[in-house]
């Protein structure tokens, strides 16, 4: 079933200019370090964006993503926990634009608290909910996981679809807070919050999140695989995800996510994932000013977490970024936001379990590789 992973892994590249025989050559060896990792991991597939000061450097595959297609830069992965920034970076745009794509206004201040935004809200069968009272969280705290909202140890909605995030958050807000957690100081990693902050962005825009991540991001900024991938979700052929695999390498089936679209709940390509996180570093979404002084600003100076992002450094370097994993891939964007390194990786998988390292150790590797030509150069 999974002579795949027999099979050499033949490379995918696609070179966009002309290139110098030193970049040919550190090409070779980016190459061969994603080969190894996949080859020791036995990922069924992987695939590794780079770009560079706006160029695409690096668009590379290795193995499958389903049976008889190659995986490469365009290959259709599920985001997992990276559609926290993409949802992030949605809601600092609303902020700042005070408006949508189509003119429609909308009022959203992140600091404010979240009850003020979830009363009287009617839910897809006709009932008008208000969130209790208990929850006290502003929306910021939220995205940066200090609103003491239980994650996958408390209470889950049931698998089903639901046509707007409140029907599902109904489900879960009556859940106990984390234990002896301090709001706003205590950091506890939460997906369940971010259903907490798709019905706020529903309630004030009029639209759903799936529409949301289509009409103000995918759509303005050509991002075509990006959408909403719960179970049902038809895609063209060159939109069709990944087939995913278990620790035994056995298919899994799509399951409906649907509660979590903005928590986990979104699809994209390596190549779109590392264009967003271009588009971001580039001013292109969101106004450098609100970027640097908003998405990118810890909620909690003492804290890693901005809005959704990850704010730290790597090997001395400034970077933005957010890794993800579910059942049957994992992801990492990183986005360097110094200004003598304009970078951005994107890595992709279709297999959670790896043997040995991760992609955050990968990605270390491949951007040192990227440095040495760079000063080479």
């Amino acid at each position: 079933m999974f002579e795949f992973l027999k099979i050499p892994a033949a490379i995918v590249f696609i070179g966009l200019v002309t290139v110098s025989a030193q970049e040919q050559t550190n090409t070779i060896h980016l190459k061969k370090v994603v080969a190894e990792f996949q080859q020791e991991n036995l990922l069924p597939g992987i695939s590794v964006v780079i770009i560079n000061d706006g160029r695409m450097i690096f668009k590379h595959g290795e193995g499958f993503a389903r049976k008889g297609v190659r995986a490469n830069g365009d290959t259709v992965y599920h985001a997992a926990s990276v559609s926290k920034v993409i949802a992030g970076t949605l809601a600092v745009k609303i902020q700042q634009s005070k408006r949508l794509e189509d003119g429609t206004k909308a009022n959203l201040i992140l600091s404010r608290p979240t009850a003020s935004y979830l009363k009287n809200i009617r839910q897809t069968r006709g009932a008008v909910v208000s969130i209790p009272s208990k929850h006290k969280h502003t929306v910021s705290q939220l995205f940066s996981h200090l609103g003491c909202i239980k994650g996958y140890e408390g209470k889950t909605p049931v698998p089903d679809y639901y046509p707007k995030a409140i029907d599902a958050l109904s489900k879960i807000w009556n859940e106990d807070f984390v234990s002896d957690c301090v709001l706003g100081r205590d950091w506890n990693y939460s997906t369940h919050a971010f259903t907490y902050i798709a019905a706020v962005l529903e309630k004030v825009t009029g639209r759903t999140s799936a529409e949301l991540i289509r009409s103000e991001i995918a759509v303005p900024h050509d991002l075509r695989t990006l959408r909403a991938s719960w179970k049902g979700v038809r895609h063209s052929r060159a939109q069709k995800l990944a087939v995913h695999y278990d620790e035994n390498l056995r298919p899994i089936k799509l399951w409906n996510n649907s509660w979590k679209v903005f928590g986990g709940g979104l699809q994209i390509s390596t190549a779109d994932l590392a264009r967003f996180g271009w588009k971001v570093r580039n001013g292109e979404i969101v106004r450098p000013v609100h970027r640097d002084n908003i998405l990118w600003k810890r909620v909690n100076p003492s804290k890693a977490f901005g809005i959704s992002w990850r704010l730290t450094r790597r090997k001395g370097r400034s970077v933005a970024e957010h890794s993800g994993k579910w059942r049957g891939n994992r992801t990492n964007l990183r986005v360097y936001r110094g200004k003598s390194t304009p970078l951005v990786i994107a890595v992709m998988t279709n297999r959670e379990f790896f043997k040995k390292g991760n992609l955050n150790t990968l990605s270390n590797e491949l951007i040192d590789i990227v440095l040495r030509v760079r000063r080479l150069g």
